[in-house]
């Protein structure tokens, strides 16, 4: 599991990516389609790569 923390969306950008990009097919990131509260500040959105 990893766990990118950022607080500016230009962080997010160069950071996102890259993770994005390491995935195997049908693994996910939180981003976008479900929320998790982490805590009172923090929250994750999961990212799924479809298969191709």
């Amino acid at each position: 599991m990893t766990l990118l923390f950022v607080t500016e969306a230009l962080k997010l950008r160069r950071e996102f990516a890259p993770l994005a990009a390491g995935l195997a097919d049908g693994a996910m990131l939180w981003v976008d389609v479900k929320v998790c509260a982490i805590d009172e500040t923090w929250s994750g959105l999961k990212f799924l790569r479809r298969r191709a």
